[in-house]
């Protein structure tokens, strides 16, 4: 249920953001986004 509620507000929101800027800018927004990603994952030390 949590995955589908997320998926359905997530959706909603990009659906303002490319209202308010449009769908260009948008779409750009979430590239940048996607490409940020990796930045979130945990780093592991090398021994």
């Amino acid at each position: 249920m949590t995955t589908r509620v997320t998926t359905a507000l997530l959706t909603a929101a990009w659906g303002v953001l490319g209202g308010l800027i449009g769908p260009r800018p948008a779409i750009a927004v979430a590239g940048v986004l996607l490409l940020a990603t990796p930045l979130l994952l945990p780093r592991r030390s090398r021994p």
